[in-house]
């Protein structure tokens, strides 16, 4: 069997697979020999462009094939390719010997000039030499803008009136004394209200969808993990998408987060893997913005075990949806009957429940049936509940318990 060189993974031939035998010659035994020519041609060039050349590309560049890397991320296939690039090349000795002896001579030469510039003095082109100096001299000199010559806090009233977040994020990439300024403001500039805050750390971006929705999102470059807060201080959101963390991101992460004040009514976690660590960081997260949130969902996210009963009960008693969901392939969640209960007694406060939906989950069929009757006595809203791949729900005794 082939394997790739750069991550020795076994390749497949073209169209077929360990469990769909390869049946291609039985097709084109039955096609004239002229659409048989073009067939073959155009399928050459497809297969040229998929793979792209020499390139590792059979391996899709998703989850945990990446790892961080600056602001961004990387393959490990590339990172490996950027390792080994990055040995010097080999010169002869002749040709850096050559080298050596060409940068010798020129820096003789220049302090020779310095030294002693009367035994270069030309009185022919004396007056060409000196206007030619000055133009060099005017041409490679620098102004100083005048916007330079503000103070910071000049600054901070110009950056105050500024109607639009991405302008913000956009001044602080200028220079130093632009940034500082917009750090040392703090909260005395413009708090913006949009719509969505997406952070997608699988791809390098920071999407900000505004309140009106005429105006399309707009795209920045995700900033490093220790500036986030301050890319993100300014904004206040309605709904929070966190998708692709890491297990080494999520501790400084969830930090960031914690200082700013986003307000958010709509959390969401989609593919992201939290550290044991910073499970008590995600906790303190969500009581922190209790207040508002409304709206929690975990979605392909692990460790399972750790997001529990203990995670959720704290808030609770705002929430009107609540969404835990997974295939099942990485464990259960430890949501259980306790959570169940607990919007019943929400319920019995007379707050309303409108969304549940709960996979992998340890739920059973009692919970839901006494959540059923309590939204019936107190139906304060449509309640929706979509429940799958729970193994200690029993649909049987469920159905025998309604009728």
């Amino acid at each position: 069997m082939q394997r790739c060189s750069d991550c020795s993974d076994p390749i497949h031939p073209p169209y077929s697979s360990p469990f769909f035998p390869l049946r291609i010659p039985f097709v084109l035994a039955n096609i004239d020999p002229p659409l048989l020519s073009n067939f073959v041609a155009k399928m050459i060039s497809v297969t040229v462009a998929a793979n792209n050349g020499n390139k590792c590309t059979h391996r899709r560049v998703v989850g945990s094939h990446l790892k961080a890397y600056g602001a961004g991320r990387l393959s490990i296939c590339e990172l490996n390719k950027e390792s080994t690039s990055s040995e010097k090349p080999h010169i002869p000795a002749k040709t850096r010997w050559h080298r050596v002896f060409t940068k010798l001579v020129t820096i003789f030469t220049a302090a020779f000039k310095l030294l002693f510039p009367f035994l270069f003095w030309n009185k022919a082109n004396t007056e060409f030499n000196l206007r030619q100096i000055i133009r060099l001299k005017r041409s490679t000199s620098i102004r100083r803008s005048p916007i330079k010559k503000l103070s910071e806090n000049l600054l901070e009233k110009v950056f105050a009136r500024l109607d639009d977040p991405s302008d913000i994020l956009s001044c602080g990439k200028v220079c130093k004394k632009w940034r500082k300024a917009i750090e040392s403001a703090g909260d005395r500039l413009t708090k913006f209200n949009i719509d969505q805050l997406r952070i997608l750390f699988d791809e390098g971006e920071v999407m900000i969808y505004p309140v009106d929705q005429l105006k399309g999102p707009v795209r920045h470059q995700l900033p490093s993990l220790q500036g986030l807060s301050r890319c993100l201080r300014h904004l206040h959101t309605s709904s929070l998408f966190i998708r692709g963390l890491l297990p080494i991101e999520s501790d400084l992460v969830l930090r960031s987060l914690n200082g700013i004040s986003l307000m958010p009514q709509q959390v969401f976690f989609v593919w992201c893997q939290f550290s044991q660590e910073s499970m008590t960081l995600l906790s303190e997260f969500l009581q922190l913005n209790k207040p508002t949130l409304n709206d929690l969902g975990f979605e392909d996210c692990s460790l399972t075990q750790l997001i529990s009963d203990e995670l959720v009960l704290p808030i609770l008693s705002n929430l009107k949806s609540l969404r835990v969901w997974s295939d099942g392939r990485s464990g259960e969640y430890g949501i259980s009957d306790v959570t169940i209960y607990g919007l019943i007694d929400c319920m019995n406060d007379g707050r309303a429940v409108e969304s549940i939906d709960m996979a992998a989950c340890s739920i059973t069929h009692h919970s839901v049936f006494h959540l059923i009757i309590t939204w019936m006595d107190h139906a304060y809203s449509d309640l929706y509940i979509t429940l799958n791949h729970n193994p200690k729900f029993d649909r049987y005794k469920f159905h025998l318990i309604e009728s």
